[in-house]
C-alpha cells in the first residue's frame, strides 16, 4: 500500500415502516439494496474516475426504534503511480466527493421527478457556478444549485474540478442506464413492500437527506430506455504481478496488484508470446510485467462487461530471489 492513497466517508441508509419496528428485514430485501448500492458505486467509479481507482463497499448493521438501518463505509483507493502516468487532464474524485455526488444525484431525480432524458438536454443549462436550470416534467423550469463539498480535487497541471464539472458529471450520472437501474433497487423496497413507508439516508457529517417515500418512489423508477450505453477504450501503463500465465497464445492470462484485483487478460504482444513459445521468457513465483493496458467497457445484455487486453509487454520484472543460507549443524 506504499504508493495508494486512501479516502474514505460514510453513509446510512435508514428505512422506516411499520415491517421494520423489530429491525427485520426480509433478507433478499436487503440483498437488492446491498447489491444495488455497490454496483451504482463501481459505476460511479467508472463514470467519475475511468477506474484509474479502486472502490470499496464495506457494510456495518445498525439499528434504530422502529427502523431499519445499514452503515457503509465507502473507500476509495488511489495508486500514485497509474496517477502520475495517466493523462495530464485525468482528475479522480474522492470518497467524499463521490457520496457528494450521490446526494446530489438523489436530490437532482428527486426535483426532476425523474424526467431526464439525454434526448433533450437542450433543456438543461448549467451555469459557471453550477447551478442546474432544467425543465420539468410539467415543463416548468426548476432551478437547481449542486451542493459542493469541502474537498477540492486538483488535475495534474494545477487545474480544479470546477462545480460546474461536477454537475455536468451528475447530470451524465443520470443519463447512465446502469446507475439509474440500481437507483431504483435501492429505492424500490417502499414500492414493493406496503409495509416500508420511507427512505432517508445520514452522511459522515450528520446531515440527514429524506430521499423518498410513497408519493415519491415513482420518481426513481429507471426509464425503459436510456440512450448513453456509450463503449469506452482507455489504455494505461501499469505494473501487474502474475497469477496464471498460459503457453497459449489465445488464453487470458491471470494478472494483479495492489489495486487492481485479479483479471483476466489477453496478451497481444507478439514478440513477447513469441519469446515464451521459444522459451526465451522464463518465469518464477511472484514476477511481474510493465504493460500497456487496454480496458474496453461495453454493454451486454443490458449488463457493463470490462474486458482487458496488454497491447504490450514494456518489462518482464524478475521477482527477487532470496538466497539460500544452509544451517550448520
Amino acid at each position: 500500500m506504499e504508493n495508494t492513497n486512501i479516502t474514505s466517508s460514510y453513509l446510512k441508509l435508514i428505512y422506516d415502516g411499520e415491517d421494520l419496528k423489530n429491525h427485520e428485514m426480509d433478507a433478499m430485501e436487503l440483498a437488492l439494496i446491498i447489491e444495488g448500492l455497490n454496483n451504482l458505486f463501481l459505476e460511479f467509479n467508472s463514470e467519475l474516475n475511468s477506474d484509474l481507482t479502486t472502490i470499496k463497499l464495506k457494510v456495518k448493521a445498525n439499528f434504530e426504534k422502529g427502523s431499519f438501518g445499514v452503515e457503509f463505509i465507502v473507500e476509495v483507493l488511489k495508486n500514485i503511480e497509474v496517477l502520475l502516468n495517466s493523462s495530464p487532464v485525468t482528475a479522480t474524485l474522492t470518497a467524499i466527493e463521490i457520496i457528494n455526488m450521490l446526494k446530489n444525484l438523489f436530490n437532482f431525480i428527486k426535483i426532476m421527478k425523474g424526467n431526464i432524458s439525454e434526448k433533450d438536454n437542450s433543456a438543461i443549462k448549467i451555469e459557471e457556478d453550477g447551478t442546474i436550470y432544467a425543465k420539468n416534467i410539467e415543463d416548468t423550469n426548476i432551478k437547481y444549485e449542486y451542493t459542493e463539498d469541502t474537498d477540492t480535487t486538483e488535475i495534474k497541471d494545477g487545474d480544479t474540478i470546477t462545480t460546474k464539472t461536477k454537475s455536468k458529471k451528475m447530470i451524465k450520472l443520470c443519463y447512465n442506464g446502469s446507475v439509474r437501474k440500481n437507483v431504483e433497487k435501492i429505492i424500490f423496497p417502499i414500492k414493493r413492500n406496503n409495509g416500508i413507508e420511507n427512505l432517508k439516508i445520514v452522511y459522515d457529517n450528520a446531515e440527514i437527506q429524506y430521499v423518498a417515500d410513497k408519493s415519491t418512489v415513482d420518481f426513481y423508477k429507471a426509464p425503459d430506455v436510456i440512450s448513453d450505453r456509450k463503449n469506452k477504450t482507455y489504455r494505461k501503463e501499469v505494473v501487474l504481478r502474475i497469477n496464471k500465465l498460459s503457453f497459449n497464445e489465445t488464453s487470458k492470462w491471470t494478472l494483479y496488484n495492489v489495486d487492481i484485483p485479479k483479471i483476466s487478460v489477453l496478451i497481444e504482444d507478439k514478440k513477447f508470446l513469441n519469446n515464451v513459445k521459444y522459451n526465451k521468457e522464463h518465469f518464477s513465483k511472484d514476477d511481474e510485467l510493465r504493460v500497456i493496458l487496454r480496458i474496453e467497457e461495453f454493454y451486454r445484455n443490458d449488463k457493463r462487461v470490462i474486458e482487458y487486453f496488454v497491447e504490450e509487454v514494456l518489462e518482464h520484472i524478475k521477482a527477487v530471489e532470496t538466497p539460500y543460507i544452509p544451517f550448520l549443524d
